[in-house]
């Protein structure tokens, strides 16, 4: 047993649609892509920004006009995401990372659910427009920046994994219980998460992207191998 399954006690399930994952991933983007790492930056960012309240996160997605609610906020952040990528691309035929990935999507709409987590916990399926971005804005000032990358890492990995189930048509064959594909984001994910953010929290008080990155993708390795 690996030291990353020792301390990562993740299913058999998740497991082995993590290994389908990775080897299909020929450029081993999926922990170290250009999308990952802005999605990171950007949580950074609007906590930063939150600090001021609603003119901060005003004044960092820089719109003509602001928006009112977390809808609106989302679909803000996520337009200055993917301007961010576009820039990226445009501007460089060189990159640390792969700027365009399969995996973008995935970190997109894991970006979505962390901030609706963070600021919109509250949420049913009965309403659309969430908080005014005030509240937002408050909530998000009341988290710490590794709480919101473990979330952002948890909803990435949970989105791969469940994607990864839906196309391997798994209930086709096998009779499982209907909460099986929850738990691979609510545990199987989460637990990655939670190991990778303890473990650069003991390296540093305050964790830097980069580290964030590399123990993702060092825990990812342990569960390929």
């Amino acid at each position: 047993m690996t030291e990353a399954h020792t301390h990562v006690p993740i299913s058999e399930g998740a497991q082995e649609l993590l290994r389908i994952v990775m080897e299909n991933d020929r450029h081993g983007a999926i922990a170290w892509n250009a999308a990952l790492v802005a999605a990171l930056e950007w949580l950074e960012r609007l906590h930063e920004a939150s600090k001021r309240s609603f003119s901060g996160l005003e004044t960092l997605l820089q719109r003509p006009r602001a928006p009112k609610t977390f809808l609106d906020f989302t679909c803000a952040t996520l337009v200055c995401v993917q301007r961010e990528l576009d820039r990226r691309y445009q501007g460089s035929a060189r990159s640390e990372e792969p700027l365009v990935t399969d995996f973008n999507r995935h970190v997109l709409q894991a970006l979505a659910e962390t901030l609706a987590d963070a600021a919109w916990p509250e949420r049913s399926a009965n309403e659309f427009d969430g908080p005014p971005v005030q509240q937002v804005a408050d909530r998000l000032r009341n988290k710490v920046p590794p709480e919101l990358y473990r979330s952002l890492i948890r909803n990435y990995l949970g989105n791969i994994l469940q994607d990864c189930f839906a196309a391997s048509r798994i209930r086709e064959q096998v009779d499982l219980h209907r909460a099986t594909e929850s738990k691979l984001r609510s545990e199987d994910a989460d637990k990655i998460a939670g190991f990778v953010i303890q473990t650069v929290q003991s390296k540093s008080a305050a964790p830097s992207v980069k580290l964030v990155i590399e123990q993702l993708k060092a825990v990812l390795d342990d569960i390929k191998r």
